[in-house]
Parts: C-alpha cells; structure tokens; sequence
C-alpha cells in the first residue's frame, strides 16, 4: 500500500469513528420517556439527561440500613420505608429525583460484634467507608447537574451524625458554585411524632416499646412497599397478625394507614426543603 492510500485510509476510518462516537453519543441521550418514576435507577440516562435540563436539579440520596427487626420483619425494614418516603417526597417536590437507596449503614463493630452487629443478617460498613460513599454519590450528581441534594436517613446508630458531616463538608466546598447539600435530621428524629399522628389521626396506640425491635409506623409503609417483608401472610395463617398491642386486621387496612404515614412524613419533610430553600434566598 502506497502512503498516499494509507494516509487516506487512516482518515477514512477516523472519521467513521468520529460518525460512530457521534452516533452512539446521540442513541444514548435519546429519551423514550412515559415512566412514571422518580428513581433514576428505573430511567434511562437520557430520561435523566432529558428531566435535568428541564429543571429537576434536585436529587434525594436516600439510606436506610439492614438489621435485625424482630421475628417478622425483613433485615431491609429501612430500606422499604426510606424508598416509600424518598418517592412521596420526590413528588411533592417535583422537578426531583431520587438515587438508589445506601442500603448499608454503621451499624456497630465487626468485632466483636457490637450493637446490631450481634445479630445474624446485619451489615455494617465502618463510618469512613458510609461517609466516602455518601460523598462520592453527591460529587456524582453534582457532575450530572444536580444542584441541590438532598440527604435523609432512616436510622440511628451514627448514620444522622456521618449524613450531617458530609453535607456540612460539600456545602463548604461548593458553596461558591451554587450548588447546596442539606442533611435533614427532622427525617428520622420527627418520624418519632408519628406516634402522636397514629393516635390522633389513624385511633391507634401501641403498647409501650419492648425488646422486639418493631413497630407498626414502619409495619405499615413496608406493608405498601411488599406484605412478604412482614411476613403477613403467615402471621395471619398462626392467628398473631399484631404489632405491640395493635390487632392489624387486615393488609389491606395496613396498607392504608402506611400511605397516610407516607403523605404526613413526605410533607413534613418537603415543607422543611422549602423553608430552607427560602433562607437560602
């Protein structure tokens, strides 16, 4: 081949890759669009690509934990509620979406095994490990567009305390690119009026907490999300479908009282993001 026709190749095939790239690049922004999800684990990336230039510049970073929950509750209770929550609020919101939920949490030493850690099924990730993976989630959206995250957490255990220093540490670093990270503590602090909302509300109360690590405020949401993950159908079955003193009844009334709990937590918190957006003003 003489260098003339190797030359020409060379640009030949350069620019099909060129075309290719071009191509591929276009495919991959193309949004199909009609699903109705906040979640950008269910959209495609030009779905996401597509929502943020149309204004949804907030992300909720959800995180819940797995751990022992009593007999009848899967490990993933906060995981259930959290995600329940996070769309409830997305929604409200609008123009906002919602990552996947952190499944994996501080939740006591490896060893020897302390707090939750003592019991089988629980998963714990040292505190500079859950804090890296908060932070490396927000500087992922903050590359997207996102202008605003969100942090809420589901549980104890030092996972309020990692949550607040995170968002504490970006909204210092970012503060001059308009770009805000808040931690809500009210998510999980003020979920304990719930009790009051249960009563008052929904003509509820519960027995006093015992060493059964449960109650029904969260036996409802997750029995929205699957009644698998409280063994509904079971318990049913052995006649002890109850949570601390509270006969359930149905699933079905269950599942009614856990999306009212959904819309009263979701709307305490989206009106504190509007409170704080206002501040910020």
């Amino acid at each position: 081949m003489t260098m003339q026709r190797l030359i020409g190749a060379i640009v030949f095939f350069a620019t099909f890759a060129r075309a290719q790239a071009q191509d591929n690049e276009w495919r991959w922004d193309e949004a199909v669009g009609g699903v109705d999800t906040v979640f950008l684990e269910e959209m495609t990336a030009g779905e996401i690509a597509q929502a943020v230039r149309g204004g949804a510049t907030t992300a909720i970073i959800p995180s819940g934990g797995l751990e022992q929950n009593g007999p009848y509750l899967a490990t993933g209770k906060h995981n259930y509620v959290v995600r329940q929550m996070a769309d409830g609020i997305a929604r409200e919101l609008k123009n906002t979406l919602v990552t996947a939920t952190v499944k994996f949490v501080p939740q006591g030493n490896h060893q020897p095994a302390t707090d939750q850690m003592r019991y089988a099924g629980t998963i714990s990730l040292r505190t500079e490990t859950y804090e890296a993976v908060l932070v490396d989630i927000a500087r992922s959206l903050k590359a997207h567009g996102v202008k605003e995250v969100i942090l809420i957490g589901d549980s104890g255990g030092g996972q309020q305390e990692s949550m607040a220093r995170v968002a504490e540490a970006l909204e210092n670093e970012w503060s001059d690119e308009g770009v805000n990270v808040w931690h809500f503590p009210e998510f999980y602090e003020k979920d304990k009026n719930a009790a009051a909302f249960l009563e008052q509300k929904l003509n509820i109360k519960q027995d006093p907490i015992t060493d059964i690590h449960t109650d029904y405020r969260y036996e409802a949401v997750m029995a929205v999300a699957d009644p698998h993950t409280i063994r509904a159908e079971q318990r049913i079955a052995a006649d002890d479908f109850a949570t601390r003193g509270v006969d359930i009844g149905t699933v079905e009334r269950m599942q009614e009282h856990g999306r009212k709990l959904i819309e009263y937590r979701s709307h305490m918190i989206a009106d504190l993001i509007r409170n704080r957006r206002e501040q910020e003003e």
